[in-house]
């Protein structure tokens, strides 16, 4: 919700490319966290393949969390938020 929300207000107050700096780095890490939930549902229904889909699952959830922490909380304020501050005549 938040990030519709920060995509709607970039369009209207015409920074475009604010807007999809924020889709990407928000939706990045979601590519990991789909993988795990197939990994996941199809561990439940493979009884054969359970140790390397649960191990995958694993990895992909670790993968997860490695690029959420690092596109949220370093690459989404050093390298969107400061920009356009600095650029925006803020400081």
């Amino acid at each position: 919700m938040v990030t519709i929300l920060l995509i709607v207000f970039s369009y209207c107050a015409s920074h475009h490319r604010i807007g999809l700096n924020v889709l990407v780095l928000h939706d990045f890490s979601d590519i990991f966290l789909y993988f795990t939930k197939v990994l996941h549902y199809w561990d439940k229904f493979g009884k054969k393949l359970y140790t390397s889909l649960n191990m995958g699952a694993n990895i992909s959830f670790f993968l997860f969390a490695v690029a959420f922490a690092v596109s949220r909380n370093f690459v989404f304020p050093y390298y969107v938020i400061w920009p356009s501050v600095k650029a925006g005549g803020l400081l």
